[in-house]
């Protein structure tokens, strides 16, 4: 993606956001808080700690209305961020706790994605402990 392109994504979502709060409805804020974090992340390596915070906020959203599928998508993602600066064991943290608030049972694409993750930060996580 351009450096114009994160740019009119991060002001697309950065309306919807406004959109949304001006509304009063919040079904759609764990999903936009993700697609920020996301759209920083892939910016530039000064963009990861707001995109790290804006992960955070999509997880925490996700929390409030129950919404385990969307906190395990941003759980995922932010795993993913931390890995990338070597940060393991809270990259581990942060998906196992949204992978045990999953109903038992659930198969999903996002659900083995983050499986995926979870079991290539574990040998990392041993030899650093």
């Amino acid at each position: 993606m351009t450096t114009g392109g994160h740019e009119e994504a991060l002001a697309l979502i950065a309306n919807q956001l406004d959109v949304q709060q001006q509304a009063g409805k919040f079904l759609h804020l764990p999903n936009l808080l993700r697609m920020k974090g996301l759209a920083l992340a892939s910016r530039s390596i000064e963009d990861h700690a707001e995109a790290e915070q804006s992960l955070r906020s999509s997880i925490d959203c996700a929390k409030r209305q129950s919404a385990t599928l969307f906190e395990l998508k941003a759980a995922t993602d932010l795993a993913e961020l931390l890995l990338k600066q070597g940060r393991a064991r809270e990259a581990s943290k942060h998906l196992g706790a949204a992978l045990d608030r999953m109903p038992a049972g659930t198969v999903s694409p996002t659900h083995k994605r983050a499986l995926q993750i979870l079991n290539r930060l574990q040998p990392g996580i041993k030899a650093a402990g």
